[in-house]
């Protein structure tokens, strides 16, 4: 039996298979569709890119992506970073950086900051330090600082954005509960400043009717998107057979992709749950 094709190949999206977890700069993993899906969060971050190489006035310069584990953090970071490297014309030298980075053997830790240097592909009047680093779990902790606390880590970043002593490109992955102790942390060091920083991240990442705006947050460097508002069958562009989901059934469904149906195809639930996905999605 083909476990490539469906509908064994559904295994692979469960969460203990290399289709339900993207692991950084893996081709291997994560993508159980075998390419980036064009979400509105990927989208965003496509014009980001585009913003902040264009030199457009006001384009923040770091990325803050706030949500639990599973909703597509990693892989959207890793398609702007993709972005990157496309529209500075880097021929994968962007990519190539990280992938080292995030390619270690089975006893090892990734760093928990990556960074990549293309100061060669900028011109001298560029706006921003031609670096990328990125944080793609902020709750892990680095393995070279060992007595250091992920919310020690995260406050070290956010404070070097907030008070612009760094002056690179930072992407970032974090949950509400570690910035909501890396606030508490910021409090108990008695920096008021930077403590109200993180409360306004919190609070604008909390994405409820009152929330900050949150790209940017307020006038900082800083935008933040909760990942909560992402959805699967929300309409692209306004048109309604055009979300997500159109686009995960258009590849799934496809002849193609499966195996020759069985011979109880009548009374099988995978042959029959196709045949009415089809009809539902071309109707």
């Amino acid at each position: 039996m083909d476990f490539e094709r469906y509908p064994l190949a559904l295994v692979n999206w469960s969460g203990g298979k290399k289709g339900g977890y993207r692991q950084p700069f893996q081709e291997a993993s994560g993508r159980p569709l075998d390419k980036q899906l064009t979400t509105p969060l990927v989208r965003k971050l496509s014009n980001w890119v585009e913003s902040l190489l264009s030199g457009k006035p006001n384009t923040p310069f770091a990325v803050l992506l706030v949500g639990g584990p599973g909703n597509g953090k990693t892989d959207a970071v890793e398609g702007a970073v993709t972005e990157f490297d496309r529209q500075l014309g880097a021929e994968g030298q962007i990519i190539a950086q990280f992938e080292t980075q995030y390619l270690c053997a089975k006893d090892e830790l990734p760093p928990r900051r990556a960074v990549a240097s293309f100061d060669e592909l900028v011109t001298e009047d560029c706006r921003f330090f031609p670096e990328i680093r990125l944080v793609q779990d902020a709750t892990e902790k680095e393995p070279s600082r060992p007595d250091e606390s992920a919310e020690s880590l995260l406050l070290e970043d956010l404070s070097e954005i907030y008070r612009g002593e760094y002056k690179g490109i930072f992407l970032g992955c974090v949950n509400r509960g570690i910035l909501a102790n890396t606030s508490a942390l910021a409090i108990r060091k008695g920096d008021t400043e930077l403590a109200n920083f993180l409360n306004d991240i919190v609070a604008a990442a909390s994405g409820g009717v009152d929330a900050l705006e949150c790209w940017p947050l307020g006038k900082t460097r800083l935008a933040l998107w909760p990942m909560d508002v992402e959805s699967l069958v929300a309409p692209l562009d306004g048109n309604v057979k055009n979300t997500v989901f159109h686009q995960m059934l258009e590849k799934t469904l496809a002849d193609e992709n499966w195996n020759q149906p069985c011979e109880n195809k009548s009374d099988c639930p995978f042959c029959q749950n196709k045949i009415l996905l089809e009809k539902k999605s071309t109707g």
